[in-house]
């Protein structure tokens, strides 16, 4: 049992710091030595963010419900709160979005019983980003301010992106001088905290609201930025929302020769990730979120009179 916590422990902090591939080690050793079962739903969870991280939502889902079931006959409230929200993110991803409405009011609910407060703040930010990815823009931006007002200051990591998710339900309102300063909020806590996901994410979001101004220039110089720390951090996906923010720009000056061929590239680090996920319905829902970005190949390659090229997106 002595060990079963010591290698929970280590799961933990390699989770949290964003080693998932040796957290997911450590929870395999948790469960070679947890006989008493006592982490059995903790492990459960994280086997499920696991599975999120892997775009296995279905499965995701399974081991998350598992979870829950756990907590709910150990009577532990606080987790019980945890896995609405984590059901709530996996129907968001999924499109679910009535459901996943339900499953963070529960955790509300839930939080504001037990007096949970860093739950309680999860969930509103929870529900704030569904809201978001619904275009229920008042919604999100009600329940976003409300949950950075009751932020614990050393939650750094969730104040940080839930100021990103505020900024992007400004930036679809068109309400850019906002949206700039949630931006900037994001970066200098994920600068003071190490948050590179976060840092990168932030400058992306900026350069959003420079494009909105027409400043095409300063908009090119951020979403550089964002690239340099996505390739330097491995992240692939935040590679690619930044190369399509650079061709966006240079479409916006009149470079369409380099904006298509800075968009060829964020669309062969997608079509990468695309072919490397498992199930079938999530690769489609991947295409249906880019889909956009083959459109602008599509219509570069046209104005610049190269049928072949347009033929192929």
């Amino acid at each position: 049992t002595g060990l079963a916590r010591c290698y929970f422990l280590q799961a933990q902090i390699h989770w949290q710091f964003g080693n998932h591939t040796q957290a997911e080690h450590n929870i395999k050793q948790v469960v070679a030595f947890d006989a008493p079962l006592r982490y059995r739903g903790q492990v459960l969870s994280l086997y499920g963010q696991i599975a999120k991280l892997r775009c296995e939502y279905d499965r995701a889902e399974k081991l998350v419900r598992e979870a829950l079931q756990v907590y709910e006959a150990r009577k532990d409230s606080g987790n019980q709160t945890q896995s609405w929200i984590d059901l709530s993110i996996l129907k968001t991803l999924l499109g679910d979005y009535t459901n996943a409405l339900v499953f963070s009011r529960q955790a509300l609910s839930l939080s504001l019983k037990i007096d949970d407060q860093n739950r309680t703040v999860d969930a509103l930010s929870q529900m704030g980003w569904t809201y978001l990815q619904a275009d229920s823009l008042p919604q999100a931006v009600a329940n976003l301010k409300k949950a950075i007002t009751l932020f614990p200051r050393n939650h750094t990591r969730n104040r940080a992106n839930t100021y990103i998710i505020l900024g992007e339900a400004y930036l679809k309102q068109r309400r850019l001088q906002q949206a700039r300063k949630n931006f900037l909020h994001a970066e200098e806590i994920a600068h003071s905290g190490n948050l590179k996901i976060i840092q990168v994410e932030s400058r992306i979001g900026q350069g959003w609201v420079a494009l909105a101004e027409n400043h095409a220039g300063h908009a090119q110089a951020l979403f550089t930025s964002a690239l340099d720390l996505a390739q330097r951090i491995h992240e692939e996906n935040l590679a690619a929302q930044s190369l399509y923010g650079i061709s966006v720009a240079q479409k916006q000056t009149g470079n369409r020769e380099d904006a298509l061929q800075t968009l060829e590239r964020a669309l062969a680090i997608g079509e990468t990730l695309r072919t490397s996920l498992r199930d079938d319905s999530v690769r489609v829902s991947y295409f249906s979120a880019r889909q956009d970005w083959f459109d602008d190949a599509i219509l570069l390659a046209s104005e610049l009179q190269q049928p072949k090229r347009a033929f192929h997106y």
